[in-house]
This record gives C-alpha cells, structure tokens and sequence, in this order.
C-alpha cells in the first residue's frame, strides 16, 4: 500500500479592512514522521496536517479555523478550532475526488455534520463579524503512483494544494464628513451620530439567512462597521448620518449600494464621503461611494437619499 502526505497551502488573498492590504497569512500542512505498512487490500492514504501562521504579519490574521474534506456529497473528516495540527491525521484513498473546505476564524462548529448540504448551510455567528470570517476550498485527485509504501516515505514526498481564503464580510465606513458654508451664511455643522442601519448578523456558507439589527458607533473618528453580505430588498442595509446645524438637528439616510443591483456583497469595503452644503437656511448634502474589493479594484458610485 503506498501512502500520500497532503500540503495544504491556504493563502489569503482577501481584504485587510484596517490596512486595505492583502492577507498572505498560509496554513500548512506538515506531514506526519511515524512509520506504518498496512496490508495489500487496504486502498487508503495516510495524510496529517499542521496549520500554523506565517510569518509575515499582517492586520487581519487567522486565529483558528475549521477543516472540513468532502467526499462527494458526504463529509470525510471534519475538525474545528485548528491551531495546530500535529495530532491531527486522517486517511484518504488514491483516485478519488475530494474537495477541502476551510473556514478561518469562527466559532461556527462542523464536527458531526454527515453531508456537504449540513456543512454548507451551518450558520455562522454574529461574534464571527468582528474576526472577519473567511473561507475557502479546493478541489484535488491523487492518481495511486503518487502514494508511498510508509509515511516515513510519504513525508519526504508532500503533494501541495492551495487554497485561497476570501472575506465572509463586508464592511461599510464614514471615510469622509465634509462641511461646505456658502459665503454670507452662518452656522456650525456638528456630525452628532452614525448609524448602520440593517446590519446583517448571519449568515451561511452558500450565503443564505439573515438576520438585522442597527448598530451605532461609540466614536465618530472610527466610523466603521462589519456586516454580512445583504442584497435583501425591503431591508436594504443603509447609513444613518445624524448632524446638527447651528443646533438644529438633521439626518439623513443612505442605501449601500454596489452596482447592477448587487447592494452590499462579500469582500468589499464601502468608503462614503459626506460633503453636508449649507445655503442659508437650506441644507443639502452629497454622497459619493467608493467600493473596494479584495482584488483592489475600486470605482465611485453615487448613493440615494431614502
């Protein structure tokens, strides 16, 4: 029976929402050291795995994740809070299809589910938001020449598979409140309060559920806020802007929107810039929208007043 040691090389290429720079964090696989023969009729492959960091720093890193492999349509082998995986082993046969499923900093569990669908319809948490949930999977076949007769051998030989994680979030900032007076007018723009408004807190893997709530910011130099995606249409996700002029209260209320229709999707940070004109006694305000996605495309879109 020849064995076959797996290298999972995940890198993340999905946005860093503090620094707006790419995620190379990696989780490896490392092989096991121990030697074994099974018998002639066994078909399966011995494979152990390692996750740890790399070490390259960056802003938004991988604290722990879930490995699920798929064999078809059922679930393989599954395990959850990952750090390290040196006590981790699981068989697997040579030609045959498996797909690998990782799914980074969660507390989501998927040990015990049976089936792809029950892996794929776990709903994650609304604690996830914070620590920018990501996933990522890969698809992979290993013909029976690629095996070893030990995992002695099989550890010298490692085959690699990469894996890209990409953001399960999005989030939706106040980049820039800009305060117009027109000459002759007098009045003080004071920006009182910033609200998101249908904030989605859940979500699954195949991006079904949701769940809003509104969510205001403790302090207005760090307008920022993480949601799920939402592309729900009678409860659009918006930002709130409360300000006063001269003392007397405003507010107006902003649809997050992408383009064609998409609304708030997953991987994309939503920059607005407010510029609030004041005309005398008449106040009118303009919002323009940039959109950054984990490939660092950006463009500008205009958002409407509700």
């Amino acid at each position: 029976m020849r064995f076959l040691n797996v290298l999972l090389a995940v890198s993340f290429l999905s946005v860093a929402f503090v620094s707006c720079s790419m995620e190379d964090d990696m989780l490896n696989v490392v092989p096991a050291s121990e030697t074994a023969v099974v018998s002639a009729d066994d078909t399966q492959l011995y494979v152990s795995f390692n996750v740890a960091d790399s070490d390259v720093a960056t802003r938004t890193s991988v604290s722990s994740a879930s490995v699920v492999v798929f064999e078809g349509n059922n679930v393989y082998f599954a395990q959850d809070n990952v750090t390290s995986f040196e006590d981790v082993k699981v068989l697997l046969k040579t030609n045959r299809a498996y797909e690998v499923y990782v799914v980074a900093n969660t507390s989501t569990s998927f040990e015990g589910l049976a089936t792809r669908e029950a892996v794929m319809n776990q709903p994650l948490h609304a604690n996830d938001l914070a620590n920018l949930v990501k996933s990522g999977s890969s698809n992979f076949t290993f013909a029976k020449g690629q095996g070893f007769e030990t995992i002695a051998e099989a550890s010298k030989n490692v085959e690699t598979v990469n894996i890209h994680l990409y953001q399960l979030t999005a989030q939706v900032q106040l980049k820039q409140f800009n305060v117009n007076v027109k000459e002759n007018t007098y009045g003080t723009v004071v920006l009182t309060g910033v609200k998101l408004i249908n904030k989605n807190t859940a979500r699954t893997l195949n991006a079904t559920g949701a769940s809003f709530t509104n969510e205001s910011v403790n302090s207005l130099e760090a307008a920022s806020f993480v949601t799920y995606p939402n592309n729900d249409k009678n409860n659009l996700t918006a930002m709130e802007l409360t300000f006063t002029v001269d003392g007397k209260e405003d507010s107006r209320t902003y649809t997050i929107n992408h383009k064609d229709g998409k609304f708030v999707e997953a991987g994309n940070i939503y920059q607005l810039h407010v510029t609030v004109n004041v005309v005398g006694s008449s106040v009118d305000c303009s919002v323009k929208c940039n959109v950054l996605d984990w490939q660092y495309n950006e463009f500008e879109t205009s958002l409407v007043e509700l």
